[in-house]
């Protein structure tokens, strides 16, 4: 009888044994969470709708913790990017600066320099060589005289072979002045 009940001892442990495995499951872990958002997704909805039974439950536990590190991450990948945005903004201004700083020191040479030449031309005697605008220019062969004008008392007058031509040589009717009438 004695083996009877230590058979019946095992069985029983058998029997007890599936049954306890096949319990809840165990928890899952940060990790899993982590690496599975939708099973993240799911289980923060069914904690959402336990309400306060799922307080102490370890899963919504770790999918809260999950979910907050999701977020945390996620915001340093947001703060990193607005940053380097920044700073390519930043760089972008100082060069832009830069290159305005030297476009002004070079318009600022320019014109001291040109201050600086006008001074001296000031100074250049009238006799010097430099000074005579034909010292550097060979003047051109031949006639370099220039066209005649013609004297004031000749501009109005149209050269003989053209009135024939030009009806505007015509006199005109002259008129009589206010005063006067006809």
């Amino acid at each position: 009888m004695t083996m009877g009940l230590r058979q019946l001892k095992w069985l029983c442990l058998a029997a007890i044994l599936p049954l306890a495995a096949c319990g809840e499951p165990p928890p899952r872990t940060l990790q899993e969470f982590l690496n599975d958002p939708v099973l993240l997704e799911a289980t923060l909805l069914r904690c959402r709708q336990e309400g306060d039974a799922a307080r102490s439950d370890p899963n919504c536990e770790n999918a809260r913790r999950a979910a907050a590190r999701l977020a945390a991450e996620a915001e340093a990948t947001r703060r990193a990017e607005r940053e380097a945005a920044s700073q390519r903004v930043r760089e972008e201004r100082r060069r832009r600066e830069e290159a305005e700083a030297e476009a002004r020191r070079r318009a600022e040479d320019a014109a001291r320099r040109a201050d600086e030449e006008a001074y001296e031309a000031s100074w250049i005697l009238p006799d010097a060589p430099e000074a005579r605008p034909d010292a550097a220019v060979p003047r051109p062969s031949g006639d370099t005289t220039p066209p005649r004008a013609p004297a004031p008392e000749e501009a109005g007058r149209t050269p003989v072979g053209e009135a024939a031509n030009d009806q505007a040589a015509e006199p005109l009717p002259a008129e009589p002045p206010p005063g006067e009438a006809g």
